[in-house]
């Protein structure tokens, strides 16, 4: 379908709803809300690249613009916040989300369409697509967009294009680097390491039955190393933690079916299942067994079970290692303590296994407003959202944001990578976070989870079996009964 090009008169009568700041005038232009989960330093940014884009279009196109920019919390905020909108027509124009979150809103639509725009069309637009409108700094198409990522974009179980990732991350692996050679030097590793250096190599690969070894062996001499240290490890996502040990062994955590129906990959309960769900589903309660048996060692925690972001114990030197987010370490990285030194790790891997790491961080779909469309503002507003979205992932502005404002995030698109913002933050050394996305952008293979109407929920019962069996007392019961455990949570917490 070819994008109308509707020019939008000054005379037309907009929204006359939005007050300017500092006055009693109304602003009679068109207004389009963009609802986000970001941190203020990059609220703020976002919301000053919306007042730089409306001026360009001021001045390239002539209309009068506004995008107001709305923190909404958490991810799992935006996500009911968005799905109450629907009701309530109040669904804003731009949202931030995950991929899980825009199935979800897919699945609401009683015909297709009716919420989520198909961006297809405007991708490959001859006059507004990528790499159309070079005063948007927008000079390369959609094959700019790093490989990996885009697939985000077209992954949905519907044939179109129905999201645009905005900033990435990954799970990382930080560590109190101080903290690590003082248990170096308390006898903690089976390794010798000649200089410091060493170590920092030696961590930068490290397996899960290595990893925990050396965990079991600083919990041990733990008030030799720190009086403050409770546990060595601590892990953001139970869920996470568990569905990238099942995809490094080379199982799914999900499967489509013929019919393209979504089932639980390892739930190989049933005696006709095929053979690689049964292997599946024994390899899951084998790892969840001995993530049990590392968890009642107290090698590590998690938030699941202790409801608390590893950065809380992170900055306290109550934890030497922390796995989360590589766009939230900022969190954790304490900036008070002039001694401290960080290090960067990729997270623990399978023995023998891949080492891949799920697809993080924000992107961006475009929904309809119903009160738009009764207005007959509605296209313009999604052609406008579009033209914002193309300007806030151009290379100089991703690359700006994960420089400057994102603490951990790295960029979208290929040439980001060749900026000199990019390029002077990962050489200098003179921050904190670019060791963090200078691993994540150089090191690290992806993997994405399947996305469909549920997969939001499924990954929140995965986290829940996870922490409830870590949580489990199982005192002397047999390991028939701690199998008994697994398969209730099975049971309770995988049905589609």
């Amino acid at each position: 379908m070819k994008i109308k090009k509707s020019l939008i008169g000054l005379s037309i009568a907009f929204m006359g709803v939005t007050t300017l700041a500092g006055c009693g005038s109304k602003f009679n232009g068109l207004t389009i809300e963009m609802w986000e989960t970001f941190g203020q330093s990059l609220h703020d940014c976002v919301k000053d690249y919306a007042k730089e884009f409306a001026a360009l279009v001021k001045e390239h196109e002539g209309v009068d613009l506004r995008i107001n920019v709305k923190g909404k919390g958490t991810y799992s905020d935006i996500l009911g916040k968005v799905r109450n909108s629907f009701t309530d027509s109040s669904t804003p124009t731009i949202a931030v989300a995950y991929p899980d979150h825009v199935a979800d809103y897919m699945s609401y639509e009683k015909t297709p369409g009716e919420y989520v725009v198909d961006l297809h069309d405007y991708v490959y637009d001859s006059e507004i697509g990528f790499g159309k409108e070079a005063w948007l700094g927008d000079e390369d198409d959609e094959t700019d967009f790093i490989e990996e990522f885009w697939k985000e974009s077209i992954g949905y179980q519907r044939e179109g294009v129905f999201s645009i990732p905005f900033l990435k991350s990954t799970e990382v692996m930080l560590y109190d680097f101080n903290m690590l050679w003082t248990a170096y030097q308390k006898g903690c590793f089976e390794t010798t390491f000649a200089t410091p250096d060493d170590l920092e190599v030696y961590m930068r690969d490290i397996s899960w039955n290595d990893f925990m070894d050396l965990c079991q062996m600083i919990y041990v001499k733990r008030k030799e190393i720190s009086s403050l240290l409770e546990f060595p490890a601590y892990y953001d996502s139970d869920s996470n933690l568990f569905i990238t040990r099942l995809i490094q062994e080379g199982y799914e955590y999900v499967e489509y079916d013929e019919s393209g129906h979504p089932y639980v990959g390892f739930d190989g309960r049933d005696s006709t299942a095929p053979q690689k769900r049964k292997d599946a589903y024994q390899f899951a309660q084998d790892a969840l067994r001995q993530y049990k048996s590392w968890f009642d060692d107290n090698c590590f925690m998690t938030k699941g079970v202790n409801n608390e972001y590893s950065s809380n114990y992170f900055g306290n030197s109550k934890a030497i290692f922390v796995m989360g987010s590589s766009g939230g370490s900022g969190y954790s990285i304490p900036d008070d303590n002039p001694e401290f030194k960080l290090g960067v790790a990729k997270v623990p891997y399978a023995d023998g296994g891949d080492a891949v790491y799920v697809s993080q961080g924000p992107t961006l779909a475009v929904m309809h407003n119903k009160l738009l469309q009764r207005k007959g503002l509605d296209e313009d507003a999604i052609k406008y959202a579009w033209k914002f979205i193309k300007y806030i992932t151009n290379p100089d502005k991703n690359a700006y944001i994960c420089v400057e404002r994102s603490q951990g995030y790295v960029p979208v698109r290929s040439s980001a990578y060749f900026t000199s913002d990019w390029l002077t933050y990962t050489d200098s050394g003179t921050s904190a976070f670019a060791p963090v996305a200078k691993l994540v952008a150089d090191d690290i293979d992806y993997y994405h989870t399947k996305v469909f109407s549920g997969s939001a929920k499924l990954r929140e019962n995965i986290a829940g079996c996870f922490a409830d069996i870590m949580k489990a007392k199982y005192g002397g019961k047999t390991e028939d009964q701690i199998k008994a455990n697994i398969k209730s949570s099975l049971n309770s917490g995988f049905n589609i």
